[in-house]
């Protein structure tokens, strides 16, 4: 099996686990988000470390210029959508849920080119500012102390006087907060994992010990690196490796099933080669599945604003269906995008 197809199941797999997340709105999603990290600093290539202007066109290409240009488009498409009731004041709990003036909409402009700002339906788009900043220091501090180890060690050191002086990324616009800092840590134990050759996800043990693990840490300590404290910064760190180690080890067993169906597999590949598009529109698509419960239970459109689901009904069987939704409509389109740019390029007559 290519190490590329389980990497993409992983991404397949954690891509998922957040949209479940935000569907049946639950309490332990968070950590979900940290493998993506580790999977980045998995992925970074050793020639990156005497290149560093290619690492950064990368980071720019893969990371900063989709958050500039979603945000935009999600921006200027504010208030049609407070006017079709996906942003409400009464619903959406969320200062921002009112029309934007021009000369708001340009302030906004100015902050989203700082990665300082975003819309509410774009609110997991934090994480590509933490991956894109996060990446950048875990590079930095790779080339400064060449060793993995002492460069992970460097980083919890940032993490942890982030929390206790209380730094964060809205200090300043290229500040370094703690989630950024968590960031790093967490590429730079990716690549010290690769490195390593370890390679524990090809044990069936590591997915009962590491299930245990992270169910005990997500109990009894915060599962998000914006709310970790300093002194839950080891077990946070320790129970997102865990669940990341999980969820690795379960896409090789699926890559490498052979009961696993082949479609599954390609399932799998394509929905960890297209994680941004499930990323950037699963919110918006669960906006039609509001709909459908409004019209079905007869309730005002206002609701339509709650966010990021209708809690009550998603909780009682519908986060299936917002799950379905969220996940299947945008990769439905990436899809349907493919196959019309390959008919329109087919040479005539073929």
């Amino acid at each position: 099996m290519p190490k590329n197809d389980a990497i993409s199941a992983l991404k397949a797999l954690g891509i998922l686990l957040m949209v479940w997340w935000h569907a049946k709105y639950f309490a332990y999603g968070g950590i979900f988000i940290t493998m993506f990290h580790l999977c980045a600093g998995y992925c970074m290539k050793d020639g990156y470390l005497t290149d560093a202007w290619t690492f950064v066109k990368k980071r720019i290409k893969g990371l900063y210029l989709p958050y500039i240009g979603w945000g935009v488009v999600f921006l200027l498409c504010h208030n049609l959508f407070f006017r079709l009731n996906i942003y409400h004041p009464d619903y959406s709990q969320w200062a921002d849920a009112r029309l934007y003036s021009v000369q708001e909409t340009a302030e906004r402009l100015v902050q989203l080119i700082g990665m300082n700002n975003k819309e509410l339906l774009l609110g997991p788009y934090w994480f590509l500012r933490t991956l894109f900043f996060g990446s950048l220091l875990g590079y930095v501090l790779l080339r400064l102390i060449r060793r993995p180890w002492a460069a992970c060690a460097a980083a919890l050191l940032l993490a942890v006087l982030a929390s206790h002086f209380g730094w964060g990324w809205r200090n300043w616009t290229w500040g370094l907060g703690k989630a950024d800092c968590l960031a790093a840590l967490f590429f730079l134990c990716g690549y010290w994992y690769r490195k390593s050759g370890w390679h524990v996800e090809n044990s069936a043990w590591v997915i009962i010990i590491g299930m245990a693990g992270a169910a005990v840490g997500v109990r009894f300590c915060s599962n998000d690196m914006f709310t970790v404290s300093a002194r839950q910064m080891i077990p946070f760190v320790v129970t997102a490796c865990l669940g990341t180690f999980v969820v690795f080890a379960t896409a090789v067993v699926l890559m490498r099933g052979r009961m696993v169906p082949e479609w599954v597999k390609r399932t799998l590949r394509f929905f960890g080669d297209h994680t941004l598009a499930v990323l950037t529109f699963h919110l918006l698509c669960f906006k039609l599945v509001s709909l459908c419960i409004i019209s079905t239970a007869g309730l005002p459109m206002e609701r339509l604003a709650e966010f990021p689901v209708m809690t009550t009904y998603a909780q009682s069987g519908w986060w299936v269906l917002y799950l379905l939704v969220g996940a299947g409509l945008p990769a439905l389109f990436v899809r349907l995008m493919q196959v019309a740019r390959a008919a329109w390029k087919r040479p005539t007559g073929a």
